[in-house]
């Protein structure tokens, strides 16, 4: 019998300044092919919101300054290829929207978004099916 997994990671829904939200089309790993935000898991000892601002600097270029607004909105507990995934979602308002794909192995590119792409990654279904309504057009799944 394989051993259950359970792994904490954080979203990163990076707004720009006309609302459009920040996507990448996932390489790779599991959710190939699938639109998801930037993210990735907690380190051991690192806190959830420094967490997400080191995925998304690591993932997109794009860095937290003073200017920049953060707050946690939610989370979803999916299973995905039998793991058992928390997921902590943060919104992160930026300034200017230069992005940079800087995991190109990981991720196709970014992209900014009015409305949801198609296909999404599963937290992120798991999160409008929540009820969180964070694309600025109409969503749709």
């Amino acid at each position: 019998m394989s051993e259950q997994t359970t792994k904490v990671g954080v979203a990163c829904i990076v707004y720009n300044r006309e609302r459009n939200v920040l996507m990448g089309k996932r390489l790779g790993a599991h959710g190939a092919g699938q639109w998801a935000f930037p993210g990735g898991l907690i380190e051991y000892g690192e806190t959830p919101l420094a967490a997400a601002q080191r995925e998304m600097q690591e993932e997109t270029g794009l860095d937290t300054c003073a200017d920049t607004q953060i707050r946690y909105l939610s989370l979803t507990s999916d299973i995905i290829e039998g793991v058992h995934y928390i997921t902590l979602f943060y919104q992160i308002y930026v300034l200017h929207d230069a992005v940079i794909c800087m995991e190109p192995a990981k991720c196709e590119g970014w992209e900014w978004h009015h409305d949801a792409p198609s296909p999404l990654f599963r937290p992120v279904v798991t999160l409008l099916m929540d009820g969180h309504h964070i694309f600025p057009g109409k969503e749709s799944l």
